[in-house]
């Protein structure tokens, strides 16, 4: 029967079936029966009469079948037109399993994968993140296009207003004006035809990167849900349909990119039918499960799952007026390393994810308005492509004034000689990392301080112990651990390990628990306690030494994979910079939690999304704390403007932000030595000269001289009275 359901034709916003595999609908169907009585002797296949097994044990391979296809040749642009080429996993490699997490990403891959070919849409440009159907762009009047979210540099309405020859509003509330010259009201506009090429800019003496050679208005509004001021007066946000009102049918182009505050707004505009119709094409960057405070309002009461359910609703609904052109899931499949990222299973299970394991948490989407196209939904034809996809030259960029930075030259500095670490297939490792430069600068902007920080960022978090003073390295999944530091196997009286952000599992705490046999509190005040055993105090706790093995739990019929054989204690509580409650949730301090512990007594773990900056902060002011830890492990993240650091940096703009960050990073190396990080295996995964070939993306908060990012990674220390080491 599956060969009678044609989903690509009949079912672009179809209701879901009450029950389904793969999307294809199992309400109805005919099956045959025989009575085993009638046949001699045993069954020859166990599976052919046993009932299906469970697959909620992560370790077995996944049941969807290799994925038969290729990544696009020839074509660096990072958007694809067409069905986008997504191999699963070989092993599944996530330390949980959640079904809901694969079927609302595979609700979310039908809802984004593009059916319609070049045909219909005329061919495709395609330029950086999104894919836009030729036959969209006319040379009218009264088309505009409206971008939400600028930073320093807005490729996106620079295109429109030097390629398409589209007028263009720019809206953003959070980049400081000094920060952006569009913002600022500072880039060359409306300089006419030819006006931002290389020569025309020469002539006229412009040093400023950004140019528009037809108009643009900077407008300093972002993008919400309601027409309101927020933060005493700092930000005014307005709504999609403020900005739509008066706009003719099929006047304008959107792009939006507001870092997981889409929803509410989005929300909205598929409820307008009037306001679709005004679109002509709409680029987006989505984020699922990211639970922005601006959401907040829309989404009181729901869990994760609520949430993330919601997004996909939204998102599906987008297909009753639009045809998807491209999508960028492709090109982060193919910088995806699942064998060498999570080898053993110990990564995080993204928020929303396909059967193959990939995640979809976070992607660039176009649309086209289906009004603009001669197209009927199918059939698969439409994947196949009769001419060469074309794409966009970037905007003529230009030598910043003498002695300045060019963008278009090769990254300044030095090839780097060096190999990846053969044979260790961990996440974190130990040593100085091999991170090469990118080749040619891969970002649409080059600031000079975030360059400088990187570099210092660099020096401060590079190792440079090594395995003789350790006693030999022990390492686990982000971790790279001093042997000298960790307790025996045998329980090492009065000392402890702390977990901060524990999610649905952690597997630190369990190590710890288990292999090193030491007593564990974990933290975490965010994951709903049904979806956590360990937070819940539902996994099973003290079981003695080999309690947790896999005889011991047949023996004692353990279903969960969390488990714990020495004494571990869940705490309702996230870490903070002061002991209080916000928006119902307990926070308390470090200090507070080493509190009567004695020197080296105590193992840290801190993964808190960003918010870990101001707890730091207190901690390298306190020698008493810092000589209480044995080592400390953690996720670090620069730039991330968590909630919880608001008080701490106000004042502070970008720079100010990162400097404090990596400042502190600094500080922790008068008491501690780092002993592994992730960079390196990160870099093995960062591929600039297929993701970036045009200097289209975003430019890192914090980066290498060779243009690699540092905004997010993992680090390990041990503390320096453990270990006989000079530093030489």
């Amino acid at each position: 029967s599956a060969e009678d359901q044609r989903p690509d034709i009949l079912c672009r916003s179809c209701a879901e079936p009450p029950i389904h595999i793969q999307g294809m609908s199992m309400d109805k169907f005919a099956v045959s029966f025989v009575n085993p009585k009638l046949l001699e002797g045993e069954p020859t296949s166990s599976a052919a009469t046993a009932a299906p097994q469970s697959r909620s044990n992560p370790q077995e391979p996944e049941p969807k079948p290799q994925v038969d296809c290729q990544y696009m040749a020839g074509n660096p642009q990072s958007s694809r037109p067409g069905k986008p080429c997504l191999p699963p996993a070989p092993r599944w490699p996530y330390e949980s399993k959640t079904k809901w997490k694969t079927d609302l990403g595979e609700r979310v891959l039908v809802a984004v994968t593009p059916t319609i070919g070049d045909a219909p849409c005329g061919g495709f440009q395609l330029f950086g993140d999104h894919t836009w159907c030729k036959a969209a762009f006319t040379t009218e009047t009264g088309i505009l296009a409206l971008s939400y979210g600028i930073e320093e540099r807005d490729m996106w309405s620079e295109i429109f207003s030097s390629q398409f020859k589209v007028p263009t509003k720019l809206f953003d509330c959070f980049v400081p004006p000094g920060g952006s010259p569009p913002m600022a009201g500072q880039a060359p506009n409306a300089t006419g035809a030819g006006g931002c090429s290389e020569q025309a800019r020469k002539e006229r003496g412009l040093s400023i990167q950004q140019c528009y050679e037809t108009a643009y208005w900077p407008v300093h509004t972002c993008l919400g849900a309601k027409n309101e001021v927020q933060q005493s007066g700092e930000r005014r946000f307005e709504t999609l349909e403020t900005h739509l009102r008066g706009r003719g049918p099929l006047s304008t182009h959107v792009k939006m990119d507001v870092e997981g505050s889409e929803w509410s707004v989005l929300e909205q505009l598929i409820a307008s039918d009037e306001d679709q119709d005004k679109i002509r094409t709409m680029d987006m960057e989505v984020h699922f499960g990211w639970q922005a405070g601006s959401e907040f309002e829309a989404t009181k009461g729901m869990d994760i799952e609520g949430h993330v359910t919601r997004e996909v609703r939204i998102l599906e609904g987008f297909l009753k007026k639009f045809w998807v052109t491209g999508t960028n899931l492709e090109v982060f499949r193919q910088g995806w390393m699942p064998d060498l990222d999570c080898p053993t299973q110990q990564c995080r299970e993204p928020g929303v994810h396909t059967v193959g394991g990939f995640s979809v948490e976070r992607f660039d989407v176009s649309f086209v308005n289906k009004k603009l196209v001669n197209f009927d939904g199918g059939p698969a034809a439409a994947y196949a492509f009769a001419q060469p996809v074309q794409g966009l030259p970037m905007p003529s960029v230009v030598g910043a004034p003498a002695g300045g930075l060019d963008l278009r030259a090769p990254v300044p500095r030095p090839a780097v000689s060096c190999e990846y670490m053969k044979g260790n297939p961990q996440s974190s490792r130990p040593g100085r990392p091999c991170l090469p430069p990118a080749k040619v600068w891969p970002y649409a902007t080059r600031t000079p301080w975030r360059l400088e920080l990187g570099e210092r960022l660099l020096v401060a978090v590079t190792p440079a112990i090594g395995e003789g003073p350790c006693g030999g390295f022990e390492l686990f999944g982000d971790q790279s651990w001093c042997r000298k530091a960790l307790p025996s196997q045998s329980s090492q009286p009065g000392i402890m390990g702390l977990s901060y952000g524990i999610e649905e599992r952690d597997m630190w705490s369990e190590t710890f628990s288990n292999q090193f046999k030491t007593p564990t509190k974990v933290f975490d005040c965010f994951i709903p306690l049904e979806r956590s055993p360990p937070m819940s105090g539902t996994a099973p706790n003290a079981t003695g030494r080999g309690g947790c093995e896999g005889k011991a739990r047949e023996d004692r019929h353990l279903s969960f994979s969390h488990c714990y054989e020495t004494a571990y204690w869940p705490v309702r509580a996230c870490l903070g910079s002061s002991s209080e409650t916000l928006e119902g949730r307990t926070y308390e301090t470090l200090d507070t939690h080493l509190r009567g512990r004695q020197p080296l007594s105590t193992h840290v773990k801190i993964d808190v999304e960003g918010s870990e900056w101001s707890v730091l902060e207190r901690l390298s002011a306190s020698d008493e704390d810092l000589d209480k830890i044995r080592t400390l492990d953690m996720e670090v993240h620069f730039g991330f403007r968590a909630g919880s650091e608001r008080r701490a940096v106000e004042g502070l703009d970008e720079q100010g932000r990162v400097q404090r960050e990596v400042k502190i990073m600094e500080g922790l190396l008068r008491k501690f030595w780092v002993t592994g990080t992730t960079l390196e295996v990160y870099r093995m995964g960062w591929t600039p000269e297929t993701d970036c070939p045009k200097q289209t993306c975003r430019q890192p908060w914090v980066h290498t001289a060779g243009g690699f990012s540092l905004e997010q990674f993992a680090i390990s220390y041990v503390n320096k009275r453990l270990v006989e080491f000079d530093g030489k």
